[in-house]
């Protein structure tokens, strides 16, 4: 049995099985274009998926492919993007996209197609985030009314994505003897005392740090206000990544003293970020010293703050972002003395491991005015 109508037909296979015939429109040849589905159910259920994609209508929808539509309504949005985020993007679009789907029409894209291309791609990671960005480019076409929905949903299978624990630094003391003279010493031990992003401590002058004396010991106040990212032709400066990442940090001892004996003029990280974490991967590989990349110094942050005893919310706060509460997104600011707080519990828990012996016995002798040397880096 065949059921006929000007907007599709339906054709009975078997029983509780149809095969639903439709239009779409027609191509720049003016081919009308066709697409089927089977059915398994009743006729009634088959005329009224027939119904639904008739009442999608019948558009001429244009045979544009993908690199045209990247060129013509995709790229020309990266304007209100960060720079390094435009970058990622370009990067992601010409290298794993491209050559997958450049030539195919907009408008035969499906979830199918979808989990065929991306199948394609080894990396785990490296498809997520191409995902991440083919998923932004159909929302552009849906607007273009060349989809009729976005393919790229959460019903995609991606590869199972299993995350690997890096390194981070859980012997302070032996960390500050090893990294002792480098030229990046400064910039290790802020983001290691303070939990700063690479980026943040890219960007940081030396006058952004500030010594501060009371009673109860001393600190230095980092103020953290802007981000140095490196993009193509050099360093971009940019605001911090969200409104909590601008923040004064609180760093105590063992750290503070140390990094005021290497004050100096400048930066604090003499180099751009990708240039610093080539460097200091380099050195590690040189002298057998395991590699912590700089955003781990930011977990070890974290986690010795954790062993510490300091409130979640205070940690969260130095590292420039909320506890993910309620009070914490709504009520409770970052305060003088909160910083303080975690400045001074994570200096007696480090104490604690030097006094110990922890450290295989190496003594962190700071010598007062002490300069970093470049130390073959």
């Amino acid at each position: 049995m065949t059921s006929k109508a000007k907007f599709g037909s339906i054709q009975r296979i078997d029983h509780d099985h149809y095969l639903v015939v439709w239009g779409r429109g027609r191509d720049a040849n003016g081919k009308r274009i066709r697409h089927s589905k089977h059915v398994h159910g009743t006729l009634r259920e088959a005329e009224a998926f027939l119904a639904a994609k008739a009442a999608e209508g019948y558009k001429d929808v244009k045979a544009t492919d993908w690199q045209s539509f990247w060129r013509e309504s995709v790229e020309p949005g990266f304007d209100q993007l960060a720079t390094k985020t435009a970058a990622e993007y370009q990067r992601l679009w010409h290298r794993e996209l491209e050559p997958r789907i450049g030539s195919m029409p907009v408008r035969d894209t499906d979830w199918q197609t979808v989990e065929r291309v991306l199948d394609d791609i080894q990396s785990a990671s490296v498809q997520r985030h191409a995902f991440a960005v083919w998923r932004k480019a159909c929302n552009i076409a849906v607007k273009h009314e060349l989809l009729t929905r976005n393919p790229c949903d959460r019903t995609i299978k991606l590869k199972r994505h299993r995350k690997a624990q890096p390194p981070i630094v859980t012997d302070v003391t032996s960390f500050m003897a090893s990294i002792r003279g480098l030229k990046y010493e400064p910039a290790l031990l802020v983001m290691l005392g303070g939990g700063l992003r690479v980026e943040e401590c890219a960007a940081l002058l030396w006058s952004d740090v500030r010594p501060h004396q009371t009673h109860e010991g001393t600190y230095l106040l980092v103020d953290v206000n802007k981000a140095a990212v490196t993009v193509s032709g050099g360093t971009e400066l940019k605001e911090t990544k969200t409104a909590t990442s601008t923040r004064t940090v609180v760093i105590g001892e063992p750290f503070a003293s140390r990094i005021e004996q290497l004050r100096d003029v400048g930066t604090v990280m003499p180099c751009a970020p990708q240039t610093f974490t080539h460097n200091w991967r380099s050195w590690c590989q040189r002298h057998g010293l395991e590699y912590v990349r700089p955003m781990s110094l930011r977990s070890s942050y974290a986690t010795l703050c954790g062993e510490a005893g300091c409130p979640d919310s205070l940690t969260s706060m130095q590292m420039g972002h909320t506890d993910g509460s309620t009070k914490g997104r709504n009520y409770q600011r970052a305060t003088l003395k909160g910083g303080m707080l975690v400045a001074d519990l994570l200096a007696d828990y480090v104490g604690d491991m030097m006094r110990d012996g922890i450290g295989n016995g190496i003594k962190n002798d700071i010598l007062p005015g002490q300069k970093p040397v470049n130390a073959d880096l």
